[in-house]
């Protein structure tokens, strides 16, 4: 009976530590990134003929496109 208690404890680690914790990681680093390039660019949309508007535009594309490493920085963080 002990012996399977142990086991228990072990697998509730385990899931909290991969599935619950890792997946709030994930989450974390896809909603940084996505949604903050999405709202630089489209503030850059706003002011497009200004040199501001294009470096926001550029900026933007750069969060949205870097949504792997966002995820892999919100793992490693949790």
């Amino acid at each position: 009976m002990e012996n399977q208690k142990g086991w228990q404890v072990c697998g509730k680690k385990l899931v909290d530590r991969y599935l619950i914790k890792g997946l709030s990681g994930m989450a974390l680093g896809l909603f940084a990134t996505l949604l903050i390039g999405t709202i630089i660019k489209q503030l850059g949309s706003f002011f497009s003929n200004l040199w501001i508007g294009q470096m926001l535009m550029m900026l933007g594309k750069l969060g949205t496109v870097m949504t792997g490493v966002g995820i892999a920085v919100g793992v490693a963080h949790q």
